[in-house]
């Protein structure tokens, strides 16, 4: 594993890890866990509205050693894979566009594009009470992404390595 900083977020990171704040990510909201409708456009889950919100979940607490806030851990596709199979809590954000995702996603994925920019308009969204495994086709817009996320101070964010290219070619199963 490969742990990355950036540097904007360097300073919070010290001055978190001062505070004795380590790596554990709150939440109040319920994670986003459906894929959009067909007519929606965006490729990302829609968002609650007022009258279809769900009552606000319990806070949960999730801690990441090994990717704290403000840096990106890479893994491989058997890594993601391993904590699927043995049904781990976490978040598969897949950043390809609409067209690509059509033909197929990680089981379970949730879909912000980075290219249309929908991950960077709603990546408050996404859930903060599990790890984030970022995937994209072969792992250049996976890794911006994640770099990304880790720019905005979240925790546990992890970047495939080999996109869904690798995970195809490990011949591991798709969703449409």
């Amino acid at each position: 594993m490969t742990i990355r900083t950036t540097s904007s977020t360097l300073v919070v990171l010290t001055a978190l890890l001062a505070l004795g704040a380590g790596c554990t990510a709150t939440t109040s909201t319920p994670p986003v866990t459906e894929k959009p409708s067909a007519q929606q456009g965006t490729g990302a889950p829609p968002a609650a509205t007022e009258d279809t919100a769900a009552p606000p979940a319990p806070a949960a607490t999730a801690a990441c050693a090994d990717a704290p806030a403000g840096k990106v851990t890479d893994v491989s596709v058997s890594d993601l894979k391993g904590l699927i199979d043995k049904g781990e809590k976490l978040a598969v954000v897949d950043v390809r566009e609409p067209d690509e995702t059509a033909a197929g996603t990680v089981a379970g994925a949730l879909l912000f594009p980075w290219n249309t920019k929908v991950l960077q308009a709603r990546h408050g969204e996404l859930p903060t009470d599990r790890p984030v495994y970022v995937i994209c086709r072969s792992g250049s817009r996976s890794s911006a992404a994640s770099a990304f996320l880790a720019s905005t101070g979240r925790a546990c964010i992890h970047d495939v390595q080999g996109g869904m290219n690798a995970w195809t070619g490990a011949s591991y199963p798709t969703t449409k």
